[in-house]
């Protein structure tokens, strides 16, 4: 939001362990002081993390994304005249590749700054779920891989479904029975 005060991660972890609520054992945090902790607790303004259908719809999207990364990964790398880059930088167009490549450069500078984060991301980390349709929707990539869905209008018609779900639930808005159901 334009003129708020933005947070850096890496920052928030350093006051955390600083104060003594939390210590870093690894690349991961573990809570140091429940008093603290129970405390804080009584300001947070998080009381609900949804249903136990709407978590677990969200696992679900979750995979379904996770695993849509992976089949354009292994399309691709079948492909040996093919790269991941050009392939998506095709289907996208100028525009949302530049923006895709500015989140990606900021991550990866970040996770080279924080030594709990290794290795690079790929450009298919910082695609939208609609961009990934757009990828498996192009040319010969849709040639590759439409045997795994029922056809081309399903596939969209399903990721209108599941969008709509996954950015309710991405920016903590109730989600409809109905439309939990269409997932």
């Amino acid at each position: 939001r334009a003129g708020a005060q933005g947070f850096r991660a890496d920052r928030v972890v350093d006051e955390l362990v600083f104060s003594g609520m939390v210590s870093r054992i690894g690349d991961r945090l573990v809570l140091a002081n429940s008093v603290y902790a129970g405390v804080a607790a009584l300001y947070s303004e998080v009381t609900d993390a949804g249903s136990s259908a709407e978590r677990e719809v969200w696992n679900l999207i979750r995979d379904v994304e996770l695993g849509l990364r992976q089949l354009i990964r292994d399309t691709v790398a079948k492909e040996k005249s093919r790269d991941l880059d050009g392939t998506i930088k095709a289907a996208l167009g100028e525009q949302a590749w530049v923006v895709a490549v500015g989140f990606q450069n900021r991550a990866n500078s970040r996770n080279e700054q924080v030594p709990s984060l290794t290795g690079t991301l790929d450009i298919l980390h910082f695609l939208y779920l609609g961009q990934l349709l757009r990828v498996l929707r192009a040319g010969w990539m849709w040639q590759r891989v439409k045997r795994r869905f029922r056809d081309k209008r399903w596939l969209e018609d399903t990721f209108r479904a599941v969008t709509a779900v996954r950015n309710d639930a991405a920016h903590f808005r109730p989600v409809s029975e109905p439309d939990l159901a269409r997932c």
